[in-house]
């Protein structure tokens, strides 16, 4: 019988020491849960502060809004306030469109800066819509808001077109039956100018 005692007062020491073990170690987890919320909380609110802050604004459009006589060869430019998110200034993001039709072309963007070339030019004497949605973003996912949108009037007269910088290269290549003129500077100035 007193073998059967002495077995079973180990048998409660043992268990005590278990139960000890497993409190401290259940201590330890929710501890260490309670810090991961914590750290984790602190985190998301960071976050949200990003994304909750002031967005990007478009500071200025070419043509501007209201612009009248705009010429039919012109690209649109817009400017934004900040650095963008380059993967988000699409044709999806970017329209032009003539009424209900959507204006074909491309958009590249550089910069704080994006140019809408149209595949064609402008219709002589139309109003033309020109708008940026809220799906562009700047670099820390701001969206635009509220979304830009603006009028621009193209001019009456076919004959009118936009200046083409060709910029400081000596070459260039103008296409047949472009209305176009390229005028050399020295010709300009009286002196002999040779073509080869």
């Amino acid at each position: 019988m007193r073998r059967l005692f002495g077995k079973k007062k180990s048998i409660d020491k043992l268990l005590t020491n278990l139960k000890m073990r497993l409190l401290k170690s259940l201590s330890i987890m929710v501890t260490l849960g309670i810090v991961a919320m914590v750290s984790c909380s602190k985190d998301d609110e960071d976050n949200n502060d990003a994304i909750s802050g002031a967005g990007p604004t478009v500071t200025s459009t070419s043509p501007a809004s209201d612009a009248t006589g705009v010429a039919r060869n012109t690209n649109v430019v817009f400017t934004f306030s900040e650095k963008m998110d380059s993967s988000t200034i699409n044709n999806s993001t970017f329209i032009l469109q003539i009424g209900t039709q959507l204006v074909p072309g491309k958009v590249v963007y550089s910069g704080v800066t994006a140019t809408f070339t149209p595949n064609e030019w402008l219709l002589a004497g139309k109003p033309y819509t020109a708008t940026i949605t809220t799906g562009v973003k700047d670099m820390n996912g701001h969206h635009l808001a509220p979304r830009k949108v603006w009028v621009f009037v193209t001019a009456d007269s076919t004959s009118t077109l936009g200046v083409i910088d060709l910029g400081a290269s000596g070459s260039y290549v103008i296409l047949a039956k472009s209305a176009t003129a390229v005028v050399d500077a020295r010709a300009i100035a009286g002196q002999r100018l040779t073509v080869n």
